[in-house]
């Protein structure tokens, strides 16, 4: 087993920065979401011109935008219509694909999320836990326990199994990640990964840096 990942050193620490590996990066859900029901500003690519990529507002003046693969760009612009639609938060259609462009030469047209650090860290899914009797009238939720590995060593101690408490409500839910031995026993105390505004247990161990896997299957240890 690799030693414990330590989520307070500087180099174990998540960090934010662009987590897309796809040629152009392509923008985040939410701002895709908006801009399938917007009709967005018309501009005309008129070519690129290095990692910029050139294009015309409707009034003539030429602006340029920066991103990280200005292929999909410039074959758009050799078109028989190089009309692109530009929404909030940078977000473009070019051809049926959504990009991400910086328009001011600052901001990064990255997809923003939480880069797991160096290694291979796994959260194996051990088993989805039933609700709890005592939430289950406050709110709907999920549960799950996972297998660390390594196990993750914060200020406060060391962790060799978490459970994963999603909340769902209006609010757009929360998601817990509790300390918690073999048993699902949980202790008290949010670890790194919590966050509110979704519900997912996945995001919520990536942004730990885990990635999660199922358990592997051994004749000692069946799959429950």
């Amino acid at each position: 087993m690799a030693a414990p990942f330590d989520i307070e050193t500087p180099l174990g620490a998540p960090e934010t920065g662009c987590v897309c590996e796809e040629p152009g990066h392509v923008p985040a859900a939410r701002r895709v979401r908006a801009a399938v029901s917007a009709t967005g500003e018309a501009y005309r690519l008129a070519g690129v011109d290095g990692d910029v990529v050139l294009a015309v507002r409707s009034g003539g003046t030429t602006v340029r935008w920066w991103v990280h693969d200005t292929g999909p760009f410039a074959e758009h612009a050799a078109s028989a219509d190089p009309t692109v639609r530009l929404h909030d938060g940078g977000v473009v259609r070019v051809g049926s694909r959504y990009r991400s462009v910086a328009t001011d030469g600052v901001a990064s047209p990255c997809v923003e999320g939480v880069v797991r650090p160096t290694g291979t860290r796994y959260a194996f899914l051990l088993r989805a836990l039933p609700p709890d009797p005592t939430l289950v009238a406050v709110f709907p939720h999920t549960a799950s326990l996972y297998r660390l590995d390594p196990p993750m060593r914060t200020r406060w101690g060391r962790y060799d199994h978490v459970v994963v408490l999603a909340q769902h409500d209006e609010r757009g839910g929360r998601t817990q990640v509790f300390p918690s031995d073999a048993d699902a026993v949980m202790s008290p105390g949010d670890l790194p990964g919590s966050h509110t505004g979704g519900t997912d247990h996945v995001e919520a161990l990536n942004r730990a840096g885990y990635e999660v896997v199922l358990e592997p299957v051994t004749p000692d240890r069946p799959r429950t």
